[in-house]
């Protein structure tokens, strides 16, 4: 049974890679083959519905992870799925009724019916992305694969028909999401087939998951929020700028995935065990920092070339906005750390109020820096925003629980990347070389952590 359990974690983790890399290569050329004020129109419809689909699911992710996958739980997927729908419903409501006092930019946002059809394709997205969580808590890979991999396909198809036909890409966009997510509600039969039902477990599950409603919405707000602020200062051509670099910053998150769905599940089944989940998070840490480290040459190589395909994101600047938001997303490796620990330790509210604090640094740091430096001031936003980010809650965490949070790794790879935040700001190669020599010296160790994180 072990090989078995095994080759399905394995595949599970390798369906949500391959969705990431799908997401981020459609961003990738959408950006090298559209107009650049249709990219940023693009980029910023993308951006509401990341943190759309967040607020609508609401935290059930977790909570059908923790409730279903422990088999001593006597909670059913019934139960969790009609938590869910009361509280996404409310929010849809909460969302048309906010659309009557909020003047949205005409230029770029969804006018008169395409706010419903929007609001309702993104409902779609966030129902199928509970439903996957349910089947990856459940094992169920094969409604896995397609509520992840089969409507994804499917709307990129009927995106790239209606933009031929219709040639407005945000349009486009929310018309392929609504068409192709709809094929999600066919599994609502299966998710609510279950014959028992208790109010105390849908409550149970709802106190669990609604907890975690403030951390993720803080958290894909201070990944997105800076593409509307930027449009409100800027330039629609510098918001697709923006996007176009960030998106290249955020190839780190092809790992995140990773993490994500192969050591999630582990390190709860052994979360009363601390010594069991600081030793996990040893390697996961590990194994992230040097992957971030070794891929720095690869996107500072794209970032370098790009403009030879596309000139408007050619230049110093461009390069500059890359390299920041990339350093972001290792400095938030220790995040990650400090946050799993906290939710291990049922913590989540401190994770809530630290990524909050978070969020609001980054819109104070976007209002100064935007209509003073420019577009790169977003960048430097995200950079300082995720090390106030991780410094804050690794001191939250090393107080509140009983893992060791600030160990010997932790201090020696923030060493390390303070050295390369210097190298990058004086000399993008001389960063670059900095990080290839960590990489190299760390391989060893790396692979190492990835056979005890996907192999033991």
């Amino acid at each position: 049974m072990r090989p078995l359990k095994m080759t399905r974690s394995l595949a599970f983790t390798f369906i949500e890679v391959l969705v990431r890399g799908i997401n981020w290569s459609f961003l990738f050329l959408a950006a090298l083959f559209l107009p650049t004020e249709s990219y940023g129109s693009l980029s910023i419809i993308v951006a509401i519905e990341a943190m759309l689909v967040v607020l609508l699911i609401a935290g059930y992710d977790k909570s059908a992870l923790r409730f279903l996958a422990d088999g001593e739980q006597n909670c059913n997927s019934n139960e969790v799925f009609s938590g869910w729908v009361v509280v996404s419903l409310a929010v849809c409501v909460l969302v048309i009724v906010s659309h009557y006092f909020i003047t949205w930019n005409e230029r770029v946002y969804l006018k008169g019916g395409m706010f419903y059809l929007g609001l309702a394709a993104f409902f779609l997205v966030a129902l199928n992305r509970f439903f996957a969580a349910i089947f990856r808590a459940t094992d169920g890979i094969w409604e896995f694969v397609f509520l992840r991999l089969g409507c994804l396909f499917l709307k990129l198809v009927i995106f790239i028909y209606f933009l031929e036909h219709y040639a407005v890409a945000a349009e486009s966009y929310v018309l392929a999401t609504f068409v192709a997510f709809l094929a999600s509600t066919f599994l609502v039969f299966k998710v609510s087939k279950s014959e028992s039902f208790s109010k105390k477990n849908v409550k149970a599950a709802s106190l669990y998951a609604l907890p975690f409603l403030p951390h993720a919405l803080s958290g894909i707000l201070l990944a997105n929020i800076d593409r509307v602020m930027i449009d409100s200062f800027l330039t629609l051509n510098d918001v697709a700028v923006y996007s176009f670099a960030y998106t290249l910053g955020s190839a780190l998150s092809f790992f995140y995935a990773i993490v994500a769905v192969t050591y999630e599940k582990k390190l709860f089944s052994v979360a009363s065990d601390f010594s069991a989940v600081h030793s996990l998070q040893k390697e996961y840490f590990i194994f992230l920092n040097v992957i971030g480290f070794l891929m720095l040459p690869v996107v500072y190589g794209i970032a370098f070339f790009i403009g030879n395909f596309r000139e408007g994101y050619a230049g110093e600047e461009f390069i500059q906005i890359v390299l920041m938001v990339y350093v972001s997303y290792i400095v938030n490796v220790q995040y990650l750390k400090a946050s799993y620990g906290l939710a291990v330790h049922k913590q989540s509210v401190s994770i809530a109020w630290v990524t909050m604090s978070s969020m609001f640094l980054n819109v104070a740091l976007n209002l100064i820096l935007l209509e003073r430096i420019g577009v790169i001031g977003a960048a430097v936003a995200t950079l300082l925003s995720y090390i106030f980010l991780s410094i804050v809650i690794t001191g939250v965490a090393q107080q509140k629980t009983k893992i060791v949070i600030f160990d010997y790794d932790s201090k020696i790879f923030s060493s390390l990347i303070a050295v390369l935040i210097v190298l990058l700001w004086y000399n993008p190669l001389w960063g670059v070389l900095f990080a290839v020599l960590v990489a190299l010296f760390q391989i060893t160790r790396c692979a190492k952590a990835a056979k005890i994180l996907f192999l033991d």
